[in-house]
């Protein structure tokens, strides 16, 4: 039975070797998998390559109703938004509010 500083030992000698990890287990005769498994379990740099970095939500940003629309005049109104960088969205009232959720997301 292999101990676990011999683990770290192999860890540390297939960093320095430049090897794939399959490779290097055939090297130092070591099953594939074992290998893998103890890279998983002892390299601090292979764990925090697992973890997915967390999104964070953005922030909420003040909007300007420059006009206020009535929703129920005979006349077809768009809603503009304004992103920072520039670029202006333009859709009609009537649109369906996932469709405007996704188009907001883009940016």
């Amino acid at each position: 039975m292999i101990l676990e500083d011999e683990k770290k030992t192999h860890i540390d000698l297939w960093k320095e070797s430049g090897l794939s990890k399959r490779a290097y287990s055939i090297e130092a005769k070591l099953g594939y998998k074992t290998f893998s498994n103890w890279v998983k379990k002892y390299d601090p740099t292979f764990v925090a390559k697992l973890k997915k970095p967390q999104k964070t939500p953005a922030p909420f940003i003040p909007i300007e109703i420059s006009n206020p629309i009535d929703l129920f005049s005979a006349e077809p109104t768009n809603i503009e938004i304004s992103y920072p960088n520039g670029v202006r969205m333009s859709c009609p009232v009537s649109m369906d509010l996932s469709q405007l959720k996704s188009l907001i997301k883009l940016y």
